[in-house]
This record gives C-alpha cells, sequence and structure tokens, in this order.
C-alpha cells in the first residue's frame, strides 16, 4: 500500500545506540557518536516500574536467587536499595522471605501446644512494661506446672535419635546449651558463641513490616507480649505504638545484663519481674 497515511517511521537509533554500548561494539558505535547529544540517550521504556516489577517477579517465580552475588559482590536487594528502587528492593525482600519460610518448612518444625493459650489469656494481668528473667517454663494464672524440666526434654529427644540410629541430632539453638553460651553485642547485630546471628539489623525493614501489619494506625491501644528482647528492635517499635501494656519474657543471662548497663533506653523505663527458678 503507497497510501502515506498509512506509512510508519520507526526511529531504532536509540535502541541501536544501547545495544551496541551493552555490547561493547566500538565499531558500530562510534558512527552514531558523530551526531550531537548521541552518547547521552535514554531508552524511554527503561523507566518502567511495573515491566521491571513483572519481569522480577517472574525471574523470582523461575528460580532466581534472591540473595545471589554479582561480580562487584552486590545482591539484587543492595542494587535496588543503591539504586533508589524501593518497589524493587521490597519485591526481593519478599523472595528472601518466601525462601526462609519454604527452607524452614523443608527443613522442619516443631509445632508448639497451644491448649492452655485461652486459660493464659484470661489469667492475671499486670499493666506496664516489664521483663521476665530466668524464665524456665511459661505458667498460667492458676499457676499451673508441667511435669517435664527442659533438662528431661533434651535428654528424651536424644534417647528418641539414639533409639531410630539414622541420623546425628542436629545442634538446637533453642536449647539449654544456647542460654548457657556467651553473646556478642554488637552495633549492628547480636551473635552466639558459635558466631550465628541470633538478630541482625538488616531485619529492621522485616520486623517494621510486621508491625504495621500487627497494629495498624487505626488500631486502640494493644497489650503486647514478646518472647525474646535480643537486641530490642521490635520491642522499640512496639513501643512507639503507646500499648496498653507491654511484656518481654527473656532468659538469656548476658540480654539481661546488657539490659542493665547505664543508659540504656530499655533499662530504665522498664521494670524487672524475677521470677526464681523453679524445678517442675
Amino acid at each position: 500500500m503507497d497510501d502515506p497515511a498509512f506509512a510508519t517511521e520507526t526511529d531504532t537509533t536509540t535502541q541501536s545506540i544501547l545495544l551496541a554500548a551493552s555490547n561493547h561494539d566500538l565499531l558500530a558505535l562510534k558512527p552514531f557518536l558523530r551526531v550531537p547529544g548521541a552518547a547521552s540517550v535514554q531508552d524511554p521504556e527503561t523507566d518502567d516500574i511495573e515491566a521491571a516489577k513483572a519481569t522480577i517477579k517472574e525471574l523470582f517465580l523461575s528460580g532466581a536467587i534472591w540473595n545471589d552475588l554479582d561480580t562487584n559482590n552486590e545482591t539484587p536487594g543492595c542494587l535496588a536499595w543503591r539504586l533508589g528502587r524501593k518497589e524493587l528492593y521490597e519485591l526481593v525482600v519478599d523472595a528472601g522471605v518466601r525462601a526462609e519460610i519454604l527452607m524452614n518448612l523443608m527443613g522442619g518444625y516443631e509445632e508448639l501446644s497451644d491448649e492452655d493459650e485461652d486459660e493464659d489469656e484470661e489469667g492475671s494481668e499486670v499493666e506496664g512494661m516489664g521483663i521476665i528473667e530466668n524464665v524456665e517454663t511459661i505458667v498460667d494464672g492458676e499457676n499451673t506446672t508441667t511435669e517435664e524440666t527442659a533438662e528431661e526434654a533434651t535428654n528424651g529427644q536424644a534417647g528418641e535419635t539414639k533409639e531410630e540410629g539414622t541420623e546425628i541430632p542436629k545442634k538446637d539453638v533453642n536449647s539449654a546449651d544456647y542460654l548457657r553460651s556467651k553473646l556478642e553485642f554488637a552495633d549492628d547485630k547480636l551473635l552466639d558463641a558459635d558466631a550465628n546471628g541470633v538478630m541482625m539489623a538488616w531485619e529492621t525493614s522485616i520486623m517494621q513490616r510486621t508491625v504495621n501489619l500487627l497494629i495498624p494506625a487505626s488500631s486502640p491501644p494493644l497489650r503486647i507480649l514478646n518472647i525474646g528482647f535480643g537486641m530490642g528492635i521490635i520491642d522499640t517499635m512496639f513501643a512507639s505504638t503507646s500499648p496498653a501494656s507491654h511484656h518481654i519474657i527473656e532468659a538469656h543471662s548476658d540480654v539481661l545484663t546488657h539490659l542493665q548497663t547505664p543508659g540504656h533506653k530499655f533499662g530504665k523505663r522498664m521494670g524487672s519481674l524475677r521470677t526464681r527458678r523453679r524445678k517442675l
């Protein structure tokens, strides 16, 4: 058809320049650069954030590694954050959370009994903020106790493994061994005696999202119980919501000692309820 009204003109100069540059093809690139301004052309589709998000989602669904390193030792999340692409960074965080959940499921998990959950909620309540130290077990409002100590439970599990004779039990980071281990505090991390991360500063954004989901801005003051203080990242966020009550159960002596250091932001404003160890 020779009708000029239906004629199409497609200028591929910009795409050709970018393609030659990405391929480091100097012979193809130099003729284009003779035109003033050609060295600073941009692909108008490069900044389509929605297309980029769709591409990243497809890559992750197809098995892309969320924390893989490039030649500059950067992960996809590092790169997105450095370039100010917050939406893309959030996609990488989501992929990391999914990967961790999947790994935990594949490695097995221990279900916590909740048969006394309703009774616990109906037990006595203490308003304000406090830390319960040296907790061997959680007892309900009627002071009922369990008939098994942590040591007996550990020995029982070891016995079962020996009987099966199929595998060597993995070290349990939630066991009495962890509570006896020495913790190392730093500005951006909390490590156990084996240099395993107990808590890391990079988890802050994940914790903040958790708090935002648990306590929306429209929520009334809530009663909060958190198990494990660690570096106090999420408890600082909980405290900022002005809860009706805020209780923390922390069993590790090093964390409790750290809380008592002069100038600690939680040390002065949080009461301390010391409970003596019970042999159940």
